[in-house]
């Protein structure tokens, strides 16, 4: 099964949209229009800056652990 199988007519479209000669001018296109296609905002996690330097920090302190 090919990748383009596997994804819907929408995203196939998108797809082409974004890979055509004319991408320039994707920064020239109205956000209301973008959404028009994608129906909705992509959302996009912010990082959690605190809890990755404590995971870290715990990573370190067992990977310490375990070589001393």
């Amino acid at each position: 099964m090919s990748v383009l199988e596997q994804l819907s007519d929408l995203q196939v479209f998108l797809l082409n949209w974004l890979l055509t000669r004319d991408t320039f001018k994707l920064n020239m296109i109205p956000v209301e229009n973008v959404l028009s296609l994608v129906k909705h905002h992509l959302s996009v996690p912010t990082p959690n800056f605190a809890f990755e330097i404590n995971y870290n920090q715990i990573r370190n302190e067992r990977f310490n652990d375990l070589t001393q």
